[in-house]
């Protein structure tokens, strides 16, 4: 053997591993290539070879394509697009993952796909997943060279006559799908939609009737400042609906339209945002409490069952200032996720004192986040004590201020607004004894409480006081087997 080499291993017997290992390296590259392993010796099938099977292909090019999966700018259907034009074995596997999920982003790639799915009637059964995460874009109407002195009325008609043409186009693609899961819809894709009001004409105008396809969607999304009328023509339609994650705006003349639908859903994670215009977005309670509760029994003869819901998220909504919010959440035994936040001083209040009655009877919650525990506690505050079950606990210190302005007590020089964080840390280790607490974070703390935690609280900087309350906190911590973790502030200016 050739020592000059130094690539090629030495040692008897090392030429033969050598010239294994390339062949083997050859092997998976003619597999991965071709679908299959051929043996270059006699030119023929290898009878003993390794086929690549369609699944392994697939999660190989589900690896390929993980990064654009959540991606807007069409780049996940771009590069699906380029491996499909590999090879026949290629292009079937990548065909399903290119329709599998499919992410609209302007009206004439949603022209496009409609026309494609609806000349092929078998890709209506791979689409999984329809995204519109903003409102597609239209281009603007072209004119020929001698329309130029077209009046700006008559050009705001046609780029109106567009948009429509886009939404009805988006509804006819809704209809498709036979096997669709998950529905995530902008408002700002539907402007023009009638008022509530022309409901019944707006059926007639973008036929509505074909749309009982989204009966299978499992995951509906709908994002955007919407008003309330937006979605009423959707929601009759999707009746098995699981997760829900939206930013509603639904009134009490709308609940005749809602309620029927969404008592039928098998609520399991449900969650609510403010909007982001900073106008009161909510539903009213009834309906959330259809959306919550469970189905009614298939048969008569069934008894009634418990509520699926296994995650709630609420924040500043108002259902969180109802009175029947406490037996509503004792009501939840199924429980796992709750995340429960309110930046309105009276609506914290009732979610303080719901969130106290409520927690005892969560049997089975793992984790809550909330910023409705207090530092110090008001003496009329009920005293909250956790499930047995609760592994982790968040602590949002967002409503530090208009809880308390100042400390009650400590070194003057500590000023306002600092020490919640011991505080904080000391009273939800005095309620979690008895639970299975092992994580808790404090988090939304002001840039002075921070820097006092860490530097009036330290033995070599801080003063004996703070030091000795917290190595005090720091002993409870560790004998209850609790990690804690306290977040820095993004900010750096208060």
């Amino acid at each position: 053997m050739d020592s000059s080499n130094p690539s090629r291993p030495k040692g008897r017997g090392s030429t033969s591993a050598f010239n294994t290992f390339k062949k083997c390296g050859r092997m998976v590259l003619t597999a991965l290539v071709f679908g299959r392993v051929r043996d270059n010796r006699n030119k023929a099938k290898n009878p003993h070879a390794v086929l690549v099977t369609v699944e392994l292909l697939e999660r190989i090019l589900e690896f390929a394509v993980e990064d654009e999966a959540n991606s807007i700018s069409g780049s996940r259907t771009q590069v699906l697009s380029n491996i499909s034009k590999v090879n026949w074995f290629w292009h079937s596997v990548a065909q399903r993952l290119l329709y599998r999920l499919i992410t609209i982003t302007s009206a004439r790639q949603l022209k496009l796909l409609l026309r494609t799915i609806s000349s092929e009637s078998t890709l209506t059964t791979l689409i999984s997943s329809i995204a519109v995460p903003r409102a597609p874009h239209v281009d603007p109407p072209s004119y020929p060279m001698w329309g130029m002195n077209i009046s700006e009325d008559q050009r705001a008609s046609d780029l109106q006559a567009k948009h429509l043409d886009c939404m009805q186009n988006l509804i006819s693609l809704l209809k498709l799908p036979r096997n669709l899961n998950t529905l995530l819809l902008h408002s700002e894709a539907f402007d023009l939609f009638p008022e509530s009001e022309s409901l019944n004409a707006a059926k007639t105008t973008f036929s509505l009737s074909g749309l009982n396809s989204l009966s299978s969607v499992k995951g509906l999304t709908l994002l955007g400042d919407q008003n309330h009328h937006r979605w009423l023509w959707l929601i009759p339609f999707v009746t098995e609906v699981e997760d829900f994650f939206g930013v509603p705006c639904w009134l009490e003349k709308d609940e005749a339209v809602l309620i029927p639908p969404v008592t039928t859903w098998s609520t399991r994670t449900l969650t609510l945002k403010p909007g982001s215009s900073g106008v009161d977005h909510g539903m009213t309670l009834g309906i959330f409490k259809s959306m919550i509760a469970p189905p009614p029994p298939r048969n008569p003869t069934d008894s009634l069952s418990h509520s699926f819901l296994r995650s709630l998220d609420l924040q500043d909504t108002p259902v969180l200032g109802s009175k029947e919010l406490p037996e509503l959440l004792t009501g939840m035994t199924n429980l796992q996720y709750l995340r429960l936040y309110s930046h309105d001083r009276i609506v914290h209040k009732n979610l303080v004192f719901s969130l106290a009655v409520a927690l005892p009877f969560l049997f089975s919650l793992r984790t809550l986040e909330t910023n409705a525990i207090a530092a110090k506690p008001s003496p009329e505050e009920t005293i909250p004590s956790f499930p047995s079950s609760l592994h982790s606990v968040t602590v949002s210190l967002s409503a530090v201020a208009w809880l308390q302005e100042e400390q009650a007590d400590g070194p003057s020089h500590r000023g306002p607004k600092v020490g919640y964080i011991r505080k904080t840390i000391r009273r939800v280790l005095k309620i979690a004894k008895g639970s299975q607490l092992r994580n808790l974070s404090i988090k939304d703390c002001t840039l002075s409480d921070f820097l006092h935690f860490n530097i009036a609280g330290s033995a070599e900087y801080g003063d004996e006081q703070e030091s000795a309350a917290q190595n005090k906190m720091w002993l409870m911590a560790s004998q209850m087997n609790v990690l804690v973790d306290v977040v820095r502030p993004s900010y750096v200016v208060e």
